[in-house]
């Protein structure tokens, strides 16, 4: 049973050096570093709350739609946020992968 939870713990500081977590990590911290992209990404919330309580309401949430579109849009033009969506998108798959293989493995004693 050591050795298994051994083996589960090897993975893991795998993973952790892996090039797709440390690039996803390093693309984390300049998001996180920022200041103009966390604005707008501040801005964002705020409207989809709005928008959300709008909605509640049934009021009219257009004009904040379009605004909320246009910042979506600004978003895509900052190379770092371009660069952490990648970054996350390639360690989603690493990570959805090794699931799919283990998933997969314990179905076969299953079955």
């Amino acid at each position: 049973m050591n050795d298994i939870i051994n083996d589960v713990n090897e993975l893991k500081e795998n993973i952790l050096k892996s090039s797709e977590y440390l690039n996803f990590k390093n693309s984390e911290k300049k998001l996180d570093n920022n200041k103009e992209v966390n604005d707008i990404i501040a801005r964002i919330k705020k409207l989809q709350q709005t928008i959300i309580n709008k909605e509640d309401k049934q009021i009219d949430s257009n004009k904040e739609e379009v605004e909320l579109q246009s910042l979506y849009k600004e978003l895509e033009t900052f190379s770092d946020y371009i660069e952490y969506k990648k970054n996350a998108r390639i360690f989603n798959n690493l990570i959805t992968s090794i699931q799919k293989e283990f998933e997969e493995y314990f179905n076969s004693f299953i079955l």
